[in-house]
């Protein structure tokens, strides 16, 4: 049994629901814990929106079917939060900024392999149905 649900399954809703709870509360944790950001709720409902974002645009594609899509994106995302956390550190200003760009160099980076992966698949469907 897979544990990825089947396109247009409604397990898809809680799956985008999971993916914005935890992308918020690990931007909000390295934001405003890691990196001691001062709390404020325009930034947090920033961060917000920006996990509701991803998390719905991974949820709708797996709830269309683009399996490579979502996991690609996911993963893109993880790594996107270690690298944010990671490039935290010891800096100030405008330098930190640099944490937050490299979660979204990395959430972009999966998100571009998972839409090739898709159009790759697609390919070797379509080739082999020809035959």
């Amino acid at each position: 049994m897979s544990v990825i649900p089947a396109a247009k399954s409604r397990t898809w809703a809680w799956w985008t629901v999971a993916m914005i709870a935890a992308t918020t509360g690990a931007i909000w944790l390295i934001r405003f814990g890691l990196l001691g950001q001062e709390w404020r709720a325009d930034f947090a409902f920033r961060y917000f929106l920006l996990a509701a974002a991803i998390g719905l645009l991974t949820g709708i594609s797996g709830w269309f079917g683009a399996r490579w899509v979502w996991g690609s994106t996911t993963v893109g995302t993880i790594a996107g939060l270690i690298l944010m956390a990671a490039y935290t550190g010891n800096m100030d200003g405008w330098q930190d900024l640099v944490s937050l760009l490299m979660f979204f160099m990395a959430a972009g980076a999966g998100l571009v392999i998972g839409v090739l992966a898709e159009l790759i698949a697609f390919g070797l469907r379509v080739r082999r149905t020809k035959q």
